[in-house]
């Protein structure tokens, strides 16, 4: 698994276990690999 397939899945599943629709979910699913990619690969890491 690649951290991006695990960011999606996760950040999903947590947002709607809390009750957040599938599209909000998906939304923000894709703003979170988003802001992955944009970070430093020195960064990630970590």
């Amino acid at each position: 698994m690649t951290p991006e397939q695990f960011i999606e899945a996760n950040v999903k599943a947590e947002l709607i276990k809390l009750g957040f629709s599938t599209s909000v979910a998906s939304l923000a699913t894709r703003e979170a690999i988003r802001y992955y990619r944009k970070q430093p690969a020195s960064r990630r890491a970590r």
